[in-house]
């Protein structure tokens, strides 16, 4: 990237660490359960697309979701569904840029309290 040109948020992401993976892991379980795993990798595509996930970071979300054991799919999902999780997609991407230690712990909070809804 040149001087002055603006970068996005997939440029200005780390390395993936455990600690993005624990933020990950509770998104990626609440979101198949919320619109499945086709949709959430659809949600993911669509949020890559934007330039704001690296090809890494996507890699090991996809890697997530293939991890889940969780088969059963909501029979109908609305788009807004589907965008609300991809907003908290964006959400945790930037928070972990920002702060890594507060967004592992909302995480394992968040994901003891059942998810947010």
């Amino acid at each position: 990237v040149e001087e002055g040109e603006p970068t996005s948020l997939a440029q200005e992401q780390s390395p993936v660490d455990m600690v993005t993976l624990a933020m990950l892991a509770p998104w990626v379980e609440d979101g198949i359960q919320r619109i499945g795993r086709h949709r959430l990798k659809g949600v993911v595509k669509t949020y890559a697309a934007t330039g704001n996930l690296s090809e890494e970071h996507k890699d090991v979300i996809f890697q997530l979701i293939n991890l889940d054991s969780n088969e059963t799919a909501p029979t109908v999902v609305s788009l807004k569904d589907s965008l609300a999780v991809l907003a908290e997609l964006d959400n945790l991407m930037v928070r972990s840029r920002l702060d890594k230690t507060g967004t592992a712990m909302l995480a394992v909070y968040l994901n003891r309290r059942g998810g947010p809804r």
